[in-house]
């Protein structure tokens, strides 16, 4: 053990010493910055004050739709299996490989190519993309609907309206005009979200006094990239214009107050104020809204 006892021997054992103190505790730190992008992967982050929705979700979504797409193609006879096994794939990546991007992009890639390729052979399978879009049509006809969702959808809204609720307002982004007679029989005093593809002065007119009819604008033809104040100015007052001021909230029909393009969502409501006060009297100091948000 003489040799400890050496000048030169313990600066070397204080220096390792100090070494692996450093590494043991770079270590941990690193352990929990990994913890927290693991976090941010499934839960989201918030930055700027504004929580952004995880990876994880955005890519589950894109899963969804393809699974949607998917069941629409193999109703109508057409062949969907790669379209679907990649979407598995993905869904099998996001959930066990949080720490393997370079999987997880592969697999993306892999759904993404899927879905063009899906989508390039619709002409020849006779199946839209209009149809796949869901712009004029339902995912399940009315009855089905009413066999499965009318009488649960009552009860609670039925529950709401007995303990003292005014007003239901039910949010579907959506073609669903063929559903509105089950809406109306449900409890829903306001469709949030209706897509001017559902005629809405056809069902303003035969429906009006029972239900009224929250949406009209549609954020494809208004929040893309290139927007201008003009055009937004110009579809509120379409829009307005066409549905009338009895039974109709004129709104972007998306999931809340924002937009995907900055300066969207400002720009329509200020055109609304501008309505308002053009046609009522109501001024813009007058009204209240919640915060924008920037939709991701």
């Amino acid at each position: 053990m003489e040799v400890f006892k050496k000048p030169w021997v313990a600066v070397l054992v204080s220096i390792a010493l100090v070494l692996a103190s450093t590494l043991i505790s770079a270590g941990t730190k690193l352990d929990r910055k990994a913890a927290e992008v693991t976090d941010g992967f499934y839960e989201g982050v918030t930055y700027d004050g504004y929580k952004h929705p995880s990876i994880y979700s955005q890519l589950s979504n894109l899963c969804g739709a393809a699974d949607g797409i998917a069941a629409i193609a193999a109703n109508n006879g057409i062949d969907c299996n790669e379209l679907t096994k990649a979407s598995n794939g993905l869904k099998a990546s996001i959930s066990t490989m949080h720490d393997n991007i370079s999987a997880i992009y592969e697999s993306y890639s892999t759904l993404s190519g899927a879905l063009s390729e899906f989508l390039l052979r619709l002409p020849e399978d006779q199946l839209s993309a209009r149809e796949l879009e869901g712009l004029d049509s339902t995912f399940m006809s009315p009855a089905m609907f009413d066999e499965f969702l009318l009488e649960p959808y009552k009860e609670i809204y039925g529950y709401y309206h007995s303990h003292g609720v005014e007003l239901v307002i039910h949010h579907s982004d959506s073609y669903a005009a063929t559903l509105v007679p089950s809406m109306i029989e449900m409890g829903i005093d306001v469709w949030q979200g209706c897509m001017e593809t559902n005629n809405l002065p056809e069902l303003i007119k035969k429906y009006g006094g029972k239900i009224s009819f929250m949406g009209g604008i549609e954020n494809r033809a208004v929040d893309f990239e290139g927007w201008t104040d003009e055009n937004c100015d110009a579809v509120v007052r379409r829009v307005c214009e066409e549905c009338g001021n009895k039974y109709f909230i004129p709104c972007i029909a998306q999931g809340g107050p924002g937009s995907v393009y900055p300066g969207v969502y400002k720009s329509l409501c200020d055109s609304i104020d501008k309505l308002n006060e053009e046609k009522f009297g109501i001024k813009a100091s007058e009204s209240t809204r919640l915060p924008w948000q920037i939709m991701f």
